[in-house]
This record gives structure tokens, C-alpha cells and sequence, in this order.
């Protein structure tokens, strides 16, 4: 008589003899499966089981960001804006006394007048960045800005102070950008208008807010 490869149980042919004790000998081995089966069912976390684990787990991660993070909102006042450079080569942002990569985060918002169409590139430091925006790429900075409109720059060091530094904006224009220079080499950041002509009386006030 055949068996089944699992369990063993009988295959019947039309010219193998029917007892019941093969009867029997099938139903018990089915009987010991189930019972093997209902015992790893038992050891494993029920439908609300999981539920509960989940919220735990989230108010748990709810819990460590509300502990980690905090957020303070600076406004640049008067002079604390991007102003023109001593030597008039464009505006800059005295970030020094800020320690940037002591943040998770944090995140630039101002306005540029619209005085034309003048283009602006910003940079950290005197170092050209690179960057891929909605109207293509450009070696020129970091952030390809124009005139008109609000802009937000979201920065993540994460807390290292060996990561160079790279920005999300939005605004006119939106994209990602990137410096060569580092976190902690940072002191400022400089809007460089294409022209290279300044209007020495613009004053660009800015909102800082860092996360963590």
C-alpha cells in the first residue's frame, strides 16, 4: 500500500486489502499533527496581541522624539539679515554664533525683494556648490534663488560635525544642493546675485529654527 510522503498516511489502490486498523493507525497520525499544530498556536501573539505591541511601539517612538527634540525660533533683527558684504562682492549671513551641527535640523525662511530678475546663488563660505533644481542644474551654488518670493532652506546635519553641508529648498525655485565645506567650518552663508552688482542698502531679514 502507498503512504504519503508527509505523516505516512495510506494511499489506496483499488487492489489493496481495506482493515481498519490503517483506518485507525491515519487518524491517529492526523490527530498528532493537530495537536502539534494547536501547540504552536498557542505560543504565538494573537491578533490583539500585535495591536497593543504596535501602539506601544509607537508611543514609545512618540515619546523618545518628544524627549530628543526641541525647537527654538530665532528672527535675524536689523543687520542680523543677509546685508552686503564689506567688499561688496555679495550678502552675507554671519551664522557664527550659531554652533550648526549641534542640530538635528534646522531650517532658513526669508524673502528676496523683487527688484528684476536678477538670479542669486547661495553659497557657504566663498565655495561654489553644486545643486539640481526645477529648471536644471547649476555649478554656480547650492541653491539657484530669483527675486519675488518666500523661501524655505531645510538643513540636516544630524549632529555631525563632519558632514558637509546640503539643503532642501523651496520656494520660486525648488531643489537640493550641496557644499563642499563642512558643518563645523561653517561661520556664514552668501547670496551672490549673478550680476555681481549689489544694491547696498538690501537688508534680507531671516527666520532661523532649529530642531534638536
Amino acid at each position: 500500500m502507498k503512504q504519503t510522503d508527509q505523516y505516512g498516511l495510506n494511499q489506496w489502490d483499488l487492489s489493496d486489502r481495506i482493515r481498519m486498523e490503517d483506518f485507525n493507525a491515519d487518524n491517529l497520525k492526523i490527530a498528532a499533527a493537530l495537536a502539534g499544530l494547536s501547540g504552536q498556536m498557542a505560543g504565538m501573539a494573537s491578533a490583539a496581541d500585535m495591536d497593543k505591541l504596535k501602539t506601544s511601539l509607537q508611543n514609545e517612538d512618540k515619546r523618545i522624539w518628544n524627549s530628543m527634540l526641541t525647537m527654538q525660533s530665532t528672527i535675524f533683527s536689523g543687520n542680523k539679515g543677509f546685508v552686503p558684504s564689506a567688499d561688496g562682492s555679495h550678502y552675507v549671513l554671519d551664522l557664527s554664533r550659531f554652533t550648526l551641527y549641534n542640530y538635528y535640523f534646522f531650517t532658513l525662511t526669508f524673502s528676496i525683494p523683487n527688484y528684476g530678475d536678477e538670479t542669486y546663488y547661495l553659497n557657504s563660505l566663498l565655495f561654489k556648490g553644486t545643486c539640481i533644481y526645477d529648471e536644471g542644474a547649476s555649478k554656480e551654488g547650492m541653491a539657484v534663488l530669483l527675486p519675488g518670493g518666500s523661501y524655505s532652506l531645510l538643513f540636516s546635519p544630524m549632529k555631525r560635525s563632519n558632514a558637509c553641508i546640503s539643503a532642501v529648498f523651496t520656494g520660486p525655485t525648488c531643489g537640493v544642493g550641496h557644499s563642499p565645506i563642512l558643518y563645523q567650518q561653517a561661520t556664514d552663508l552668501r547670496l551672490r546675485p549673478a550680476s555681481g552688482t549689489l544694491r547696498p542698502t538690501l537688508q534680507i531679514p531671516v527666520n532661523f529654527v532649529s530642531i534638536g
